[in-house]
Formats: structure tokens, C-alpha cells, sequence
């Protein structure tokens, strides 16, 4: 049989090599018997694969190919792989001859974020219609609290449609009063929350400008339902955040989220503003500035390279996918197992090595600026999620089988944390280009 795969990922069909196994083959000669002949793929598949493949009869005057020493044999059956894909002797063996070394990525490098970092406001002193301040309390739980006491339906897992519920007024008042450390002075923050138009804002005692009697909401954070508010200068030291809703059976309490250039150090239960992320090691982003945070960002590397091509390994991870460019073109993504990625024809847009770029994440092997070849400059782009933006972050249950519906962000008992759990995130362990 002739062999075609159909790369059901990329939309593109090409042959691939196939074996006969030439011992059914002799013997078929003899005995003129085609059905004794059998056709081999050798290829590696990996976790998330799948092989769709078209065979047509070979004319019957076709010869036995031959194995191919250049691709690896095992057994005496031929063995492919898909371009990007290791065989058996990449497995066993190091860089070719002459290749630029494995590179490692020890130290911190520059990142982009491509959205403002986020502070999670979910815990608030509170108090209904002016009465005093009750202590801090998660979000979720106090509104329940309040709505228990004024005899109303409590929000859970089992709830009525919000077109049963008739009740629009809003005849009551809750103020919450979140507080936060900042190390530093922060300019251009904004507010988003729901409901921005039942709320008046105050940032250290002062009014937050409102527009016609109302929020002045100057866009959205990833729903059109969160509307952001621009924020005064947010002041070096203790910072006092009130926001007074008016409250009424349909008016659900939600968290806050302070939007802005700047780093969060997280613990236990309370968070300070600190530093703006400009770099990141490999590891957990959430123990980095940057716990909340569910957006894209982008590692910049420099990688070295003798060839045309570079191979990029990135097998672990928690986000997405990985984006890929190489000197400014994007060149494909890392997301299925093995999570390699090679990319040719890359000679042309190189540049010439200096002290600089090969201080910047290279392996630190003593190899000569002049062995190493020329610099590229490599973009991992991560695709983030907005598990611990949105997750249930004071869920202590992580288990297998656990069902997470609404009642997973109101658990009780040995099941609640008032203390966040973060979900690990970002490129977890330094990629290796070769």
C-alpha cells in the first residue's frame, strides 16, 4: 500500500514512508500469494494523537522500499515521524554535531503582560442601611448573611430564574469597605465591578467622580458586566476602598477587582500592591506578583543557533497553549504532547551574538561567543485562564470527582479556606531550545 496522512490539525495531506516486510515478501514471490504481503507505519504517538491515514494499492511491479538508515530502524520495520516529532535515536541521543548547545533558562526573564494585573477584592467589612461596620467577611457568605436577616431567598446552587423574581426595588443600602497595603504610589488603577450604575465609590475618604448621578464607567474587564471605573492615585501605605450598593432582592453582591500597573504579594488572607512585573523566573506565576491574574503573557528569550532551524521544548506548563515567534513572525504553537516545536528557515532573520544577548538566558558552558552561532529572539506567548481570577479560590476540596457547581464557591466546614488556594500557573519549568 501507498500511505497519505491527513493532518487533521493543520488541513495538509502528504505521503509518509511505509515498510513491507520483505520476508512475507519473498515468500510471496514464490508463492505468487499478494494477501501473505503486509504493509507496515512505524510512528511515534504521543498522548493527545490521532492517525488518520489513506492507503492505496501499490502497482503489483512496485519493489520493496528499502529501510532508511537516516530515520531509524527497529527491528527491521521503518520508522517515520511527523516533522517536530523525536524518533527512537533523537530519544537516545544529545545535539548533532556542530549544533548549538541545549539552552536552559536559570535566571528571570523580560515578560509582557497584555492586561493590567488584577487585585482581588472579595473580603469586606460590611453593614446594611448606615448601621456600624460588621468584621470582614467574604463576599458571597455576607450577602447571604444580609439576605437571611432581611427574610430573603439566599443565593445557592438551586435558585429561581431572575425573570421569577418580580422585586426590583432597591429600598436598602449596603456599604463595603475593603482595605489594602501598597508599596507603592499607583496611577492609572481602575475599579471593575457589576452593577456599577447602584454604587458610589470612595477611595481614602474621597469621592470617586461620578457622571449624571452615577458611576462614571469608562469600559469592561472580560465581561461586559464588569464595568471599569478610573480610581484616583492610589497612596503609598494603607489604602480604604468603600463602595455603597443599592441593595434589593434582585441586586447580587460580587467581588471587586483593582485593575493597574503593578505586582500582588499575597498572605494568607490579605494582599499588598508592590512593584510593577517587568520579569519572571520559570516556575509558579502566582508566587511572582502575580496571583490573580488571568491574561497572556509573554516571555522574551534569546536562543542561539548554528543551523536554519531551532527546536523548542516546553513540557510543562499550566495555561492554554503556548504561542511561538521567532524574530518577530509568529511560527506556530505548543499544545499537544510531546509540546515541541521546530522552526526552519530562521538563518536569514538572525543576529549576530553579543555580550548582551548571551548574558540573557543562554547555558552558561563556557562556549565561545564565536562557537555559539548567531542569536534569535524567541517569544513564548502564554495563553492564560482566569481560574484564580474568577475560581473558587477559598475552596479547599481539590480532589477528583468533586463537583464544581455554584455551591463550590459557598462550601463550609474543613472545605472552606478563607485563605486563597491558588491554581499553579505559567510556563512551570524552563523551556530548552536547541
Amino acid at each position: 500500500w501507498s500511505c497519505e496522512l491527513y493532518d487533521t490539525q493543520s488541513g495538509d495531506i502528504f505521503p509518509i514512508e511505509a515498510a513491507v516486510d520483505a520476508t512475507d515478501a519473498a515468500d510471496s514471490a514464490e508463492s505468487a500469494d499478494a494477501s501473505n504481503i503486509w504493509t507496515t507505519v512505524t510512528r511515534p504517538l504521543y498522548e493527545h494523537d490521532s492517525l488518520l491515514l489513506k492507503l492505496t494499492p501499490k502497482a503489483a511491479d512496485v519493489s520493496v522500499p528499502a529501510v532508511s538508515a537516516a530515520v531509524g530502524a527497529t527491528d527491521g520495520l521503518l520508522v517515520t515521524a511527523r516533522p517536530g516529532w523525536p524518533t527512537p535515536a533523537d530519544a537516545r541521543s544529545g545535539p548533532a554535531a556542530g549544533a548549538a548547545p541545549r539552552q536552559h533558562f536559570y535566571n528571570a526573564v523580560p515578560v509582557t503582560l497584555e492586561e493590567p494585573n488584577v487585585l482581588l477584592l472579595d473580603l469586606a467589612e460590611y453593614a446594611l442601611d448606615g448601621e456600624a461596620l460588621l468584621p470582614r467577611e467574604e463576599i458571597l457568605r455576607l450577602d447571604n448573611a444580609l439576605r437571611k436577616r432581611l427574610g430573603w431567598p439566599t443565593r445557592a446552587e438551586a435558585v429561581a430564574q431572575p425573570w421569577v423574581e418580580k422585586d426590583t426595588e432597591t429600598r436598602h443600602t449596603v456599604t463595603l469597605r475593603y482595605t489594602f497595603e501598597s508599596e507603592i504610589a499607583v496611577r492609572g488603577a481602575k475599579l471593575a465591578l457589576e452593577r456599577s450604575e447602584l454604587a458610589e465609590i470612595r477611595l481614602n475618604g474621597a469621592d470617586v467622580p461620578a457622571k449624571s448621578g452615577r458611576t462614571a464607567s469608562d469600559g469592561w474587564f472580560v465581561d461586559r458586566c464588569i464595568h471599569t471605573v478610573p480610581l484616583p492615585e492610589l497612596a503609598v501605605g494603607k489604602n480604604t476602598l468603600e463602595v455603597r450598593y443599592r441593595y434589593g432582592r434582585k441586586v447580587d453582591l460580587e467581588a471587586l477587582y483593582l485593575l493597574g500597573d503593578f505586582g500582588v504579594r499575597v498572605s494568607g488572607c490579605d494582599a499588598a500592591l508592590t512593584r510593577p512585573v517587568r520579569e519572571l523566573h520559570f516556575g509558579d506565576i502566582t508566587r511572582q506578583g502575580l496571583p490573580f491574574y488571568g491574561g497572556n503573557i509573554v516571555y522574551h528569550l534569546s536562543a542561539a543557533t548554528n543551523g536554519d532551524s531551532l527546536t523548542i521544548d516546553a513540557p510543562y506548563y499550566r495555561g492554554q497553549l503556548l504561542g511561538v515567534s521567532v524574530d518577530g513572525r509568529e511560527r506556530g504553537h505548543i499544545i499537544y504532547s510531546p509540546y515541541r516545536l521546530t522552526v526552519d528557515g530562521i538563518a536569514s532573520d538572525a543576529a549576530a551574538p553579543d555580550a548582551a544577548a548571551l548574558a540573557t538566558g543562554l547555558a552558561a558552558d563556557g562556549t565561545a561567543a564565536a562557537d555559539i552561532g548567531r542569536i534569535h529572539k524567541v517569544d513564548l506567548r502564554f495563553f492564560g485562564n482566569r481560574i484564580n481570577t474568577f475560581g473558587q479560590l477559598h475552596c479547599n476540596v481539590r480532589t477528583p470527582g468533586f463537583w464544581w457547581g455554584p455551591n463550590s464557591w459557598r462550601t463550609s466546614g474543613q472545605e472552606w479556606s478563607y485563605e486563597y488556594r491558588f491554581w499553579e500557573q505559567g510556563i512551570l519549568k524552563s523551556p530548552e531550545i536547541t
